[in-house]
């Protein structure tokens, strides 16, 4: 399968393959920090039946990096997202998102920017702040968004591609890979999109999706409890939870085959519909 590399118009930074009009397309949106290698065996694994799309998110891998906070809401974010799509003309396609990138799938799906015929959410940050260490850990962030607001730059150096599979099998807490990750986005940008999740409450957004949700997330997930899935499945109007069992955070990096096997069956129930 042969990918091409590309620079939308946003400043996005996107992996395509052949867009084929007979295969429905799977868009892949990664994680906060992270970027398309997330991808690269999901895209191998699923290349001989299906177009894939990778999006980089504005400010990761080789993506602009504007220097304006308001660039990083979760709405531009996500509309930014929903442009590489219809550009590249797709038909039938289904969005397989991670992490931070469910947020910006689910912003998109509720405010049409996108129109997949199914969501897959991996790790889900759905009431991450629940807990009291979540809700500090966002609120600092805010505060520190707040401060690299207040003394602007003239510019963002320009960022790269951490290769995941250095780092393979990725622990949730692994500080070489962090470091690498920081490294390329910069602590400015981690911290900006951080700060977006505060004051927001996605409850309502959920309950407005329409389309077939599959929810995969892992029993071992040291930041995101599964519980947090188990409650988010329980407000989406059309969803299904697959737990990973011994999975954690980084399930695209260290389960590409089982997350696959999932990421297939549930485009074929969409499909048979």
């Amino acid at each position: 399968m042969s990918i091409t590399e590309h620079i939308h118009a946003t400043g996005l930074a996107y992996r395509a393959s052949e867009i084929k009009s007979d295969r429905p397309t799977i868009v892949f949106i990664h994680g906060l920090s992270g970027n398309a290698s997330a991808w690269y065996e999901s895209e191998e694994i699923l290349g001989c039946d299906f177009n894939t799309l990778s999006i980089e998110l504005l400010g990761h891998g080789f993506s602009l990096k504007p220097i304006e906070y308001e660039a990083y809401s979760l709405e531009r974010m996500a509309a930014s997202v929903g442009e590489v799509i219809i550009s590249c003309g797709l038909g039938q396609y289904h969005v397989v998102a991670h992490s931070f990138g469910t947020v910006l799938a689910t912003v998109a799906v509720t405010h049409s920017h996108v129109h997949p015929a199914s969501l897959v959410l991996v790790s889900p940050t759905y009431n991450a702040a629940d807990s009291w260490g979540g809700w500090f850990w966002q609120k600092v962030s805010a505060c520190i968004g707040s401060l690299y607001r207040a003394f602007p730059l003239n510019a963002l150096p320009a960022g790269w591609r951490v290769d995941y599979a250095q780092y393979r099998p990725a622990a949730d807490r692994d500080l070489r890979r962090m470091w690498a990750d920081l490294r390329a986005v910069t602590f400015r940008v981690y911290f900006y999109c951080i700060a977006q999740f505060d004051g927001h409450d996605y409850s309502m957004l959920c309950s407005r999706i329409a389309v077939p949700v599959c929810v995969v997330h892992g029993d071992a997930d040291s930041l995101v409890p599964l519980s947090c899935a188990e409650k988010l499945v329980a407000i989406l109007p059309l969803a299904k939870l697959n737990v990973l069992r011994g999975g954690n955070h980084e399930i695209p990096v260290n389960d590409s085959p089982e997350l696959c096997v999932i990421i297939r069956g549930a485009i074929a129930k969409v499909q048979k519909a």
